[in-house]
């Protein structure tokens, strides 16, 4: 059962007074992570709101109404006493998960595309088949691990990337393995092949949104001893 759309507004809120300001500042932005897949169908409640910004906006943001620091030193919004986290990232060259938005494929998500939520302008997000292999590389890592709040990690990744590969199924598009130029396209299949070989719900829409050759190349990626050791055992569990 979808869940109320109202549960959605405290993120909403958050994420208008992020883009109203920003743009009045002409600070290019995106927004990405489980908020943006949240924009493309995903029935998950985040907990905070991720955003890029092309230029360091804390201090600016603080001047305006409704934000503030919290004890911890993280940005916080307040939405009729509900405080949601804004976490504010740069782009940066040694995580590729987190792109330029000046450069980057940005998908604009209008209040008409989602009317069941309180959007009141677009909300510029990564591009849906660039999100997707940002999305990839978290779940491959929290896959990989062993702690337990990682295992947890893995169960929201795999929902978020479901939501997303569904999306470009629908819209008939493909995974954009360019959107991430600085990541060699060969890490980025064995982060699919993964994905394909462990999770069969996946198959499906791997199959809708990689091109033939795509999808073949998936298939003959060579995993490591300790990655078929983890298929494995996942099929015995």
């Amino acid at each position: 059962m979808p869940l109320d759309p109202s549960r959605f507004n405290h993120l909403d809120a958050a994420a208008t007074s992020l883009t109203r300001v920003l743009r009045s500042e002409k600070i290019h932005h995106l927004f990405l992570g489980g908020y943006a897949t949240g924009l493309l169908g995903g029935q998950r409640i985040t907990e905070d709101v991720d955003v890029v910004t092309d230029t360091d906006c804390r201090e600016v943001l603080l001047k305006k109404p409704g934000f503030s620091r919290s004890t911890d030193g993280r940005l916080v919004y307040d939405y009729r006493g509900k405080k949601v986290y804004v976490d504010v990232m740069r782009p940066s060259s040694r995580k590729w998960y987190i792109p330029n938005p000046r450069t980057t494929d940005l998908y604009n998500v209008k209040p008409e595309d989602r009317p069941e939520r309180q959007l009141r302008m677009s909300m510029p997000i990564i591009h849906p088949s660039v999100l997707v292999l940002t999305k990839l590389k978290c779940w491959s890592t929290a896959e990989a691990a062993t702690r337990q709040a990682h295992h947890q990690r893995t169960r929201t990744d795999l929902a978020d990337i479901t939501t997303i590969l569904r999306w470009l199924a629908d819209n008939e598009l493909c995974i954009n393995f360019a959107g991430l130029s600085r990541v060699p396209k060969s890490e980025l299949l064995l982060h699919l092949a993964k994905l394909y070989w462990t999770q069969k719900d996946m198959r499906p829409h791997l199959a809708a949104t990689l091109t033939p050759e795509e999808l073949r190349d998936v298939l003959n990626t060579r995993l490591t001893d300790k990655e078929f050791r983890a298929i494995w055992n996942s099929h015995l569990h």
